[in-house]
């Protein structure tokens, strides 16, 4: 789905679907509202269980998915939902590094984003996975 993405100078129409599942409040509205202002479709999830249903009913090419979380841990969340959509993509956060988050960095197949950090990291993360997205992220504030 992320490499159907419209011209960046579509303005109108959204660069991608991201759902961003977080069982912290503050973390979910702060990723949807910067990925909304990158001109993203953002939809929210609040723990595993709800960002499970969501990505299997959704049409989303991106996910960002809390690794310590109520109901289903991160790492569980992506197993079920890659399972039947194996074309979402994951970006991780944690805000408790441990042995688990480490291997899942190591393993080279997961970007992991260690809480805080910062827009700039943000950014490099949207630019490697979601084509276009730094172009119309730069065009949208011109």
């Amino acid at each position: 789905l992320c490499n159907q993405l419209q011209p960046p100078w579509r303005l109108s129409t959204p660069v991608a679907r991201i759902l961003v599942i977080d069982d912290t409040g503050v973390m979910r509205n702060f990723l949807r509202e910067f990925l909304t202002e990158e001109g993203h479709d953002v939809d929210v999830a609040v723990d595993g269980e709800d960002g499970i249903s969501k990505a299997l009913s959704g049409d989303y090419c991106l996910a960002f998915c809390d690794l310590h979380m109520p109901r289903k841990n991160g790492y569980q969340v992506y197993e079920q939902v890659s399972k039947a959509r194996p074309d979402i993509q994951f970006v991780f956060t944690d805000s408790m590094p441990d042995a688990f988050s480490e291997r899942l960095g190591e393993s080279g197949r997961f970007f992991i984003l260690r809480k805080p950090f910062d827009l700039q990291q943000l950014r490099h993360v949207l630019a490697s996975l979601v084509p276009g997205a730094v172009r119309h992220a730069a065009r949208t504030r011109q």
